[in-house]
């Protein structure tokens, strides 16, 4: 226990000293790309304190500080690492009073060590009312309590740990919690009005719902995923989008739903998404992942089918609770195609036809913002004849120009900003949002996102924000004009570098770095591009990374 109080002060002094909070990260982050995995984490905690290496409470903890303290995704950001380390203090000590109590050592508490502890705790407690709080921990009715059931029972508790406390709680495996939403279903008696909930997509819902009411963020999110500007946007398109800005949210088989849905039922029928569609779209891409999830909690063999039996087993995750024959009778409803088992297609469709509420149903704020702003563009596309010939007329010059790329647009916006102080010191002050003089990472994530979302992939702006701030780490006004300058190459520089590295191995060969120079019009033939490849490939591995690749392009 000396071990965790001595990581207890160390984590309090890094929380609240600047300059050791940024050595910290960046031993966390040590590739630069400006997220953390888990593996990171782990690693991380293994070099830096020992005593918080252990893999049970930093599972707890990642999943704490990314679902609950953080934004939802699957990796820790910069802005998240104080939460993280608090998190891992936290789940640690409470992982030291676990085991403490845990006298047999098989990392589960018996109905005897949790008397056991009670007493030795000196709480004034009947037997019977011991019973009755080891009932309440014990989740999955298996008659001892796990880890993840002790920290669920904690936050239930709000059970003080070294000054700390947690409400709120994630489990760890879906197995548990199907069988605590089943143990919730079995006391409620009959129930055949369906209903789903799932806590995994709040976050990003409530993002989309804030977009949605914000018409300005709501034009942003639509530019971003129309990025060709053609008006109009695909299925590829959005899947591009998603993989790229809401990887939580990248389930084809959802995505394909979301986008027949929003085209076939909320439009116009055609074959593509248009802008008054797009908060359809949104709600439709949520909607449906959720509809995934549950499937995939019923699908236990993960066949991407469901059976009679794994449908029965998995009523309480439906908010059912049946007797047989009901069941079978609501199976044989669900697979319409008589084959003896229920594809996604046919659960979505049973959804549909029993009004089932998906976390009760949120689709009518979406559908009255859409209606809002299919007004809005209605009212644009009652411009004058005159108007109408004059903007067909500026079309076909577009289309009869040489092609420009996403970030033509945005590249001539951006000089003309940096060319003049005045346009410069007004958006200075938009991004420095804590007028502390010098602009975060976080700080300009968050205005690109809102302003220019086509600059702002973490990779590029990542790369873009350390090249510019140099050796100091500090970005103030004098180099602010460079970083959008930047900003536009490094992720030009990304686009190309992902758009060569077929393999996916973010590695590019010889020959791929030879097209690169080529596609960014770097004033080098093929066999300077080739020395200059060997010349940057030191290791000798035939392969250039990205840092290797934008360091030559920056170079030039």
């Amino acid at each position: 226990m000396a071990t965790l109080d001595a990581c207890q002060v160390r984590v309090g002094e890094a929380v609240g000293d600047a300059a050791e909070l940024k050595r910290l990260w960046s031993a966390l982050d040590y590739n630069g790309n400006g997220i953390v995995s888990l593996a990171e984490t782990v690693k991380f905690f293994q070099q830096e304190m020992p005593a918080l290496a252990h893999q049970r409470p930093l599972l707890r903890a990642f999943k704490y500080t990314t679902l609950v303290d953080g934004d939802g995704d699957e990796w820790v950001e910069r802005h998240e690492f104080p939460d993280l380390l608090r998190n891992a203090l936290f789940f640690c000590m409470l992982y030291d009073k676990f085991e403490q109590l845990d006298k047999d050592g098989d990392h589960r508490l018996s109905l005897i060590e949790f008397k056991a502890a009670c007493a030795a705790a000196q709480l004034d407690i009947s037997p019977a009312e011991a019973e009755a709080q080891f009932a309440l921990a014990d989740v999955n009715g298996g008659g001892e309590i796990l880890f993840d059931e002790f920290c669920r029972f904690a936050a239930i508790c709000r059970m003080p740990v070294g000054n700390q406390v947690r409400s709120e709680f994630t489990l760890a495996s879906t197995k548990m919690a199907v069988k605590e939403q089943k143990k919730a279903g079995q006391s409620t008696g009959y129930d055949n009005q369906p209903d789903i909930h799932t806590r995994k997509f709040r976050k990003v819902e409530k993002e989309f719902q804030a977009v949605i009411a914000d018409p300005k963020r709501l034009h942003a999110v639509w530019r971003c995923l129309d990025y060709d500007g053609n008006l109009i946007v695909s299925l590829a398109e959005l899947d591009k989008f998603v993989v790229e800005r809401y990887p939580v949210l990248n389930n084809k088989r959802a995505l394909m739903r979301a986008y027949k849905a929003t085209t076939l039922l909320d439009g116009d029928g055609d074959e593509w998404i248009e802008a008054p569609e797009l908060p359809a779209l949104l709600r439709n891409i949520v909607y449906f992942n959720k509809l995934s999830v549950a499937f995939d909690k019923i699908d236990k063999d993960h066949d991407h089918r469901i059976d009679f039996g794994e449908f029965q087993a998995g009523l309480a995750e439906l908010g059912l609770n049946l007797p047989t024959d009901e069941a079978e009778q609501e199976f044989e409803s669900m697979d319409s195609n008589h084959g003896g088992e229920v594809l996604f297609d046919e659960f979505c469709a049973w959804a549909a036809r029993h009004a089932c509420p998906v976390d009760d149903d949120v689709r009518t704020t979406f559908t009255e913002a859409s209606v809002e702003m299919a007004r809005k563009h209605r009212s644009a596309a009652d411009a004058s004849a005159s108007e109408r010939a004059r903007l067909a007329r500026e079309a076909r010059k577009r289309r009869d120009a040489k092609p420009k790329s996403k970030y033509s647009g945005v590249t001539e916006q951006i000089k003309r900003i940096a060319s003049k102080e005045k346009s410069l010191k007004l958006m200075w002050r938009k991004v420095d949002s804590s007028a502390d003089g010098s602009v975060s990472m976080r700080e300009l994530h968050r205005y690109l996102s809102n302003k220019f979302p086509v600059l702002s992939r973490k990779p590029a702006m990542v790369r873009a924000y350390k090249h510019t701030a140099g050796a100091d780490g500090s970005l103030t006004f004098d180099k602010f004009a460079a970083l959008l300058l930047d900003l536009i190459t490094f992720h030009q520089i990304l686009d190309v570098f992902e758009q060569l590295d077929t393999s996916g191995d973010k590695q590019l060969s010889q020959e791929e770095f030879v097209l690169g120079v080529q596609r960014l019009e770097l004033n080098l033939s093929s066999s300077e591009a080739e020395a200059a490849f060997a010349s940057r490939d030191r290791d000798g591995s035939g392969n250039l990374s990205l840092d290797e690749f934008a360091d030559f392009v920056m170079s030039q």
